[in-house]
């Protein structure tokens, strides 16, 4: 399958002010490739594509280096900057023949570095730590002959900048846009927050976008959470769901109640899952934001667990004794996914504010028992949900959100009016029945 320029790229429509930018590669790094290697690809991401296959757009300039060369052919293709736009992705493109880099005949990291010298040459500007840089591997080629005769070079995208007028008059923007009953005006970041901002939409974009902004949301909507320890579903689906979270953070910074993440991937890739034991739990300080967004593809690249359940409970205890000082511990759940490590629960002593993913067929009622299990609450796009308590006076059936639950007391739990069998996600009968659970201490 061959996609053009305008599929491969993603575009950014980010406002942007006139401000000073810091360079995204020092020029150490460049001179020596082979010393920095590290520190120059943790600044891209990597797409894989059949064919490259460049096409006119004004939105692009296209700049070909050739096979193996750094040198720019075209560089009369580059104006600069067109007045009114700035450049939000810049992609480098390549052929991934040999399949292993280590067995290129030209180094792959100098070729790189010289290629961005280049680049450099051309528009200082371009080296911006505002501006989102990829690798673009293309992957329809066994030999050397066909890799040839495939396009090598650079794609330079810029995207225009559109600023919208609050009733105030100051500027603002609307960056989420992710459904029909929410448009909500946000201030443009600063500068020094710019580059994190498109970064994060970036991966957003990259990842299905946003289509429900349920976690945006509540975020918003609950101002009063000033010292949060935030734990994270980071597995599949729930990628643009945890992202709003850092974006939320990133956008407002100084009045942001986050203080940690924390993400779980449900034991990397490892077959054999161990209650308390899972592991594939990542931590770092929501202060350190840039560390934050490096950790979203880091999670993301050590897999998802192979699971349809997930460790949610071994990433609270892990998270808790790694961040004691908190006041609030938020959990961004998968509503479609059971928690294999549910039993784990009475290790649990802090309300648990349950942020709810993907709730169109209902609230999971494993989630529901372990709000209240913990003396917590459920938060979905409209509602937040804490009264269950008194829910366990009776056995009168209650509704939410048009579907029927009751409360077992021979069981101590809730449960759908309706019984769900075995192939419905919210299935998660299995997961209740297992004891004498114990999670490990934090060893990493």
């Amino acid at each position: 399958m061959r996609f053009s320029v305008l599929h491969i790229i993603l575009v950014l429509f980010l406002p942007v002010a006139a401000v000073c930018q810091n360079t995204e590669f020092k020029m150490e790094w460049l001179n020596s490739p082979g010393k920095y290697a590290k520190e120059i690809e943790s600044r891209f991401t990597t797409d894989y594509t059949t064919v490259f296959t460049p096409v006119t757009s004004p939105d692009y300039v296209i700049l070909e280096n050739g096979y193996a060369k750094s040198l720019i052919k075209n560089k009369d293709s580059w104006n600069g900057i067109t007045s009114g736009f700035y450049v939000d992705t810049i992609t480098f493109i390549y052929t991934q023949y040999p399949k292993n880099i280590n067995f290129w005949l030209t180094n792959y990291h100098s070729l790189l570095a010289n290629r961005l010298k280049e680049l450099f040459r051309l528009d200082p500007s371009l080296n911006n730590d505002s501006i989102i840089y990829k690798i673009l591997l293309q992957t329809e080629c066994n030999t050397d002959q066909e890799a040839r005769k495939m396009f090598h070079g650079i794609a330079i995208h810029e995207s225009p900048i559109e600023e919208v007028k609050t009733d105030s008059g100051k500027s603002a923007e609307n960056i989420l846009k992710p459904d029909t009953t929410y448009s909500p005006v946000i201030k443009t970041p600063d500068a020094a927050n710019l580059a994190a901002v498109r970064k994060i939409k970036s991966f957003i974009a990259g990842n299905g976008g946003i289509t429900d902004s349920v976690v945006y949301k509540v975020f918003a909507r609950h101002p009063e959470w000033t010292k949060s320890l935030v734990i994270m579903d980071w597995t599949g689906s729930m990628y643009p769901y945890g992202a709003q979270a850092v974006l939320w953070h990133s956008l407002n910074l100084k009045k942001s109640g986050i203080r940690y993440f924390v993400f779980f991937n449900d034991g990397n890739m490892e077959r054999r899952k161990k209650i308390g034991r899972t592991r594939g739990i990542y931590f770092e300080k929501a202060e350190n934001i840039n560390k934050v967004i490096s950790l979203l593809s880091k999670v993301k690249a050590k897999g998802n667990g192979g699971d349809p359940e997930e460790n949610d409970l071994e990433a609270i205890i892990k998270g808790i004794q790694k961040y004691p000082d908190f006041k609030e511990v938020i959990l961004i759940a998968d509503n479609n996914s059971c928690m294999r490590d549910y039993c784990l629960f009475k290790e649990i002593k802090v309300p648990l504010k349950i942020i709810l993913c993907g709730t169109y067929t209902g609230i999971n009622p494993q989630y529901i028992n372990l709000a209240y299990k913990t003396g917590g609450s459920i938060h979905t796009i409209e509602d937040d949900i804490s009264d269950f308590y008194n829910k366990t006076q009776s056995d009168a059936i209650f509704m939410i959100d048009e579907l029927e639950y009751r409360f077992d007391k021979k069981r101590d739990l809730f449960e759908y009016v309706a019984k769900t069998d075995k192939t419905d996600p919210h299935y998660c009968e299995p997961f209740y029945k297992k004891r004498n659970c114990k999670c490990e201490s934090i060893q990493y």
